[in-house]
């Protein structure tokens, strides 16, 4: 017997919500185009050299512009002695790595995943140049911090 994919719904009555899943063969929807916004940062520190990279999958809605996930992130360039903010870019094309970190596969460092419950948006946050060690810790006070901000629609996991 052939399945078919499920579309998870979310319906809101009052102040209660209700998450129901429905077979898409009931409910005909077309997928949401995306693009992935990708930002780095080279942050310095004691004569070491770490490149801090978040991708961002969207909701294409034909502009390029840093979004909130971006302006958090900032806040890791306090901590250094120096901070260069590099490209923004968007595009409709990933690199496998990263495309491979969106699907939560394990990679040579750790990282952050972020999983948006209420829309298509997923993104990653991860530092070049850190052991594995140093990537787990940056990886778990990132997590830490997002959770105090303003966050709880959003599924956080170091990887």
């Amino acid at each position: 017997m052939k399945t078919t994919p499920r579309v998870r719904l979310m319906i809101a009555v009052g102040a209660v919500v209700f998450s129901a899943i429905v077979m898409s063969g009931c409910m005909e929807t077309e997928p949401p185009v995306v693009n992935f916004a990708e930002a780095r940062m080279t942050l310095e520190e004691a004569g070491r050299r770490i490149e801090m990279v978040s991708i961002i999958q969207r909701e294409d809605d034909g502009e390029c512009f840093p979004d909130p996930l971006y302006r958090d992130l900032e806040h890791v360039c306090e901590s250094f002695e120096v901070c260069k903010k590099g490209q923004y870019s968007c595009s409709k094309q990933l690199n496998d790595r990263y495309s491979r970190m969106l699907d939560k596969r394990k990679a040579s460092t750790h990282y952050l995943h972020m999983d948006n419950t209420q829309n298509v948006n997923e993104a990653i946050a991860l530092f070049w140049g850190l052991t594995v060690t140093e990537s787990k810790a940056m990886c778990q006070h990132i997590l830490n911090r997002l959770r105090k901000e303003k966050y709880e629609h959003v599924t956080l996991e170091c990887i």
